[in-house]
């Protein structure tokens, strides 16, 4: 699919005012905040085989689904252009004198000339395309479409063959599973350096705040928090602070460089080069069976795709954000759980359990101003394994509790258990362990030895001051036999103590199945003098994920059940059962989820507990909720704690009520807020009173984000303030001299070029230079000039395009020329004059002998054959039964050779 843009979503999707377009169209409404929380990643098919796409961003609505009219079109070769700004949509399908026009703002769509009506309101935006629902786009297109939530995935059966069908049809070949061709194929494309600068302007957002508090004690406090990420030291920086009166200091920076092309220190790596390189303060990735890697100042190399992310059965989420924000976890449109980012700035969801196939999750960050970012990160476990011949390498060392300000670094362990930790103490709020200190060394190399089996080993060193050096080396096999992935892993270290773990997973009619045993000697990640009474020797685990339709609802519901059992060194053993049921109703998405524990035996005999949580978070008729309650079940049942907050945006405004109840300490507090976004510059107020300790808080609030407008001119703040993402700058030119390099005094610009990027970015200006950003910064970045759109029908493009990895905040500059073409006419006739019918003509670049499919053609009846846009060059003019002739066309040249025969 074209690129991920996510930011551009939240972002316009915050906009609720109608638009009126420098036209006089008015604009369709937004994305309602219902539907907006109903987001789905959804996977295309054509006829159940062939994948379309397999991450089209979509919305719920009520029973329907809201589809991006112009990505759609995309996929299905339809040349349909749509504009979110006057909410129009113009263009054919299957034949020309098939046009489509939409008029959402009438409520009107002309098909083959016959108008039809539906509701306006059903058309909406998020600011870069018009959403339809799946059922108009069905009915006005002939789709034939079927959604099937479970899997989420939108099945097209159309009655017509699309023009990729009938392309293979006519060249006797089945139509393919794979995905659909790409506009480009960037392999044929030349690649070009995207330089870094020793300082560039930043992506930045800050956030001001005041605190007033009383009577008891008397608190005054002010804090600020900024993020910046640009090029910095000809890598990409990234920097988080956060400051405030009370000398609390936070300061984390990481320099980086990402190649998709995996060319990082190839002079020395050769063709395994590194794709990704990280210096400053980072996190450190670790084995299932191994230690926790930890936190510090440290260096990562790495070659892997760059879009994979978690491990076989479970996954890690994590990423920045300020502190005091909300931070929720959605799979596939299901709610997992909340959390309140710390005063670290860092958010993590860990230990998330993995379904067989593409687990889509989606973290959503609310801020107290009514900001909202969403992230998506899709995890395919059922395609995690290392392509057959591949090498991919993971290298990584940290001093533990250092960090580029000196600052000490904390290892974050935040277990995952569903449940909302809200506390008036963000700092408490995120898990941290105590500091620690030493260094952390870890490797690994991974190889693909079929087109089903992997192969990783590595090596994990730790040590310090307070602990003994260690040493422990793992491998890992994983094998997929259809629906079946199963993998063995086992971990030695220097002392010879082990452990060894076992993973199944797989898909039964909808249920996903996901397995483990564990055994793990007395000692091992232990040192001889501890105690090991308590420490688990073997662990099992095993756990089911399924959707199923509720009674009365039309939406499917998701469900999840675990058992786990952990044996101790002592020969106890503990217990643990999960159960969760989470679904959606009238916007709202709900989850109840239960925890049952229980042990054998320990030092106060048998235990048993079980706790109880039910969350919900939502919009409904344009007010947000969100809460929780928490219950103890057993060993006596009692509410624990209760919140709820209510919040609505109308127009720039944005107001919030919250309420929070103790019931153990018989305690609670509420409190009220309210800002305003000008345009992007937020400020806000917020209230709150707590009965515990008879005090009332007072803040004020200030955020915004800024940037330096792609095109050069001059800074962007507010809601235009959008790339942190990739950015490029394409000039569209006439190469006139045939140089292939822009030349101001005689080369011409193209005003108004059109240009083609894969994957899909947002188009910012198109005048002098076509500016796109949201690029995707960890795939490759493809760019061509789009023929069809150029003025004049004769220019052509001079090259294929260029490839390029972007980064953050930093924009690439590329230059695309454009020649005047030529054509070569001949006549074929035979020695009495009678035309020859049917040969093929071919022109042959000289001297590579490469041809281009537009320069074989086949004579007409009348003998006569026509090349059209040849490019300017030498080429040799192969005909059968004539002699080969060596061409040179120039830029508006018409040539007609006379053929030699043999």
């Amino acid at each position: 699919m074209g690129v991920s843009r996510t930011l551009s979503v939240l972002l316009c999707a915050t906009v609720m005012a109608t638009a009126v377009s420098p036209n006089g169209y008015s604009a369709p409404p937004y994305l309602t905040e219902a539907q907006e929380m109903d987001f789905r990643i959804v996977e295309l098919r054509l006829r159940r085989r062939a994948v379309l796409a397999p991450d089209v961003f979509a919305f719920g609505d009520g029973e329907d689904l809201l589809l991006p009219l112009g990505e759609l079109m995309y996929y299905l070769d339809f040349p349909i252009e749509s504009d979110a700004a006057t909410g129009r949509a113009n263009g054919w399908f299957l034949r020309e004198t098939q046009g489509f026009a939409l008029n959402a703002d009438a409520g009107e769509v002309e098909i083959a000339g016959q108008v039809f009506a539906f509701d306006p309101e059903r058309v909406r935006t998020d600011g870069e395309d018009l959403y339809v629902p799946l059922s108009l786009l069905s009915a006005w297109f002939g789709l034939n479409s079927e959604w099937d939530a479970q899997s989420q995935t939108v099945h097209l059966e159309p009655d017509y063959l699309l023009s990729a069908e009938e392309r293979l049809r006519r060249e006797g070949q089945r139509v393919s599973s794979g995905r659909r061709q790409s506009q480009l194929d960037l392999s044929e494309l030349e690649e070009i350096d995207a330089p870094y600068a020793w300082i560039g302007w930043p992506h930045g957002s800050a956030d001001l705040s005041y605190n007033i508090a009383g009577p008891d004690p008397d608190i005054q406090l002010g804090t600020g928090s900024i993020a910046l990420t640009g090029d910095f030291l000809k890598m990409t920086g990234e920097f988080y602070g956060n400051a405030d009166t009370d000398g609390s200091r936070t300061a984390r920076m990481v320099l980086g460089r990402t190649d998709a092309s995996g060319r990082l220190f190839s002079s020395v790596l050769g063709s395994y080069g590194a794709n990704r390189i990280q210096l400053g303060d980072i996190s450190t990735t670790t084995h299932p069976l191994l230690q926790g890697g930890g936190a510090g100042l440290g260096v990562a190399l790495s070659r892997s795709r760059l879009r994979q992310g978690g491990d076989f059965d479970t996954t890690r989420i994590e990423g920045e954000a300020f502190a005091g924000w909300q931070a929720e976890l959605y799979r596939d449109g299901e709610l997992l759980g909340f959390l309140t980012i710390p005063n670290s700035g860092r958010y993590i969801f860990d230990d998330i359990p993995l379904s067989f196939g593409v687990n889509r999750f989606r973290v959503e960050l609310y801020g107290p101003l009514g900001e909202r970012r969403t992230i998506d990160r899709p995890v395919d476990v059922s395609n995690s394994f290392v392509r057959q011949g591949d090498v991919e390498y993971n290298l990584e060392f940290a001093l533990l509790g250092q960090g580029v300000f000196t600052n000490a670094r904390r290892a974050a362990e935040l277990d995952f258990d569903g449940t909302i930790d809200d506390g008036d103490d963000v700092t408490d709020a995120s898990g941290l362990s105590d500091s620690l200190n030493g260094y952390v060394g870890y490797g690994e190399i991974a190889m693909g030895l079929t087109q089903a089996l992997s192969a990783t080993a590595g090596l994990q060193v730790r040590g310090g001051e307070t602990q003994a050096d260690r040493q422990t080396g793992f491998v890992s096999l994983a094998q997929r036999t259809g629906v079946h992935v199963l993998n063995g892993d086992l971990a030695v270290d220097n002392r010879g103590e082990n452990a060894a773990r076992l993973s199944y997973s797989t898909e039964l009619r909808g249920v996903s199945l996901t397995a483990f045993l564990e055994n793990r000697s007395d000692y091992f990640g232990l040192e001889y003098d501890e105690d090991i009474s308590s420490s688990v020797v073997r662990r099992a685990n095993v756990r089911l994920d399924g959707r199923f339709n509720p009674p009365g609802l039309s939406r499917q519901a998701g469900w999840s059940a675990s058992l786990a059992r952990n044996e101790r060194a002592d020969g106890g053993a503990d217990h643990t059962a999960q159960a969760r049921l989470s679904g959606q109703i009238a916007g709202l998405s709900l989850s109840e989820t239960v925890n049952w524990r229980w042990g054998d035996s320990d030092a106060s005999g048998a235990t048993e507990t079980g706790t109880s949580t039910f969350s919900v978070s939502g919009t409904v008729n344009d007010f947000r909720l969100r809460g929780s309650l928490d219950a103890d079940l057993v060993p006596d049942w009692e509410m624990s704690r209760a919140q709820i907050e209510v919040s609505r945006r109308y127009r720039d405004w944005y107001g919030r009520l919250r309420y929070v109840r103790d019931f153990s300490s018989d305690g609670a507090s509420y409190g009220f807020g309210l800002s305003r976004d000008f345009d992007g510059v937020r400020l806000g107020f917020d209230l709150r009173h707590d009965e515990d300790n008879s005090q009332t808080s007072a803040m004020f609030t200030l955020g915004f984000d800024f940037d330096r407008h792609p095109g050069g001119t001059g800074m962007r703040f507010g809601r235009n303030a959008r790339s942190d993402r990739g950015v490029a700058n394409i000039r569209v030119y006439e190469d006139l001299d045939l140089d292939g390099v822009y030349s101001p005094e005689t080369d011409r610009v193209i005003e108004d070029a059109g240009v083609i990027v894969e994957p899909r970015g947002r188009l910012v200006t198109n005048d002098e230079r076509v500016v796109i950003d949201d690029l995707s910064t960890d795939q490759m970045i493809g760019v061509a000039v789009d023929r069809n759109q150029l003025n004049d029908p004769y220019l052509i493009p001079a090259s294929e395009g260029a490839r390029f990895t972007a980064r953050p905040s930093g924009a690439v500059n590329i230059n695309l020329p454009v020649v005047l073409s030529g054509e070569v006419e001949l006549a074929l006739v035979t020695e009495t004059g009678e035309p020859i019918e049917g040969r093929i003509a071919e022109m042959r670049s000289c001297p590579d002998g490469r041809i281009d499919e537009h320069l074989r053609e086949r004579s007409a009846y009348d003998g006569y054959v026509f090349f059209q846009f040849v490019k300017p060059g030498c080429y040799d003019l192969n005909v059968p039964g004539y002699e080969t002739q060596r061409l040179y066309v120039s830029s508006g040249d018409i040539l007609r050779p006379d053929l030699v025969r043999n």
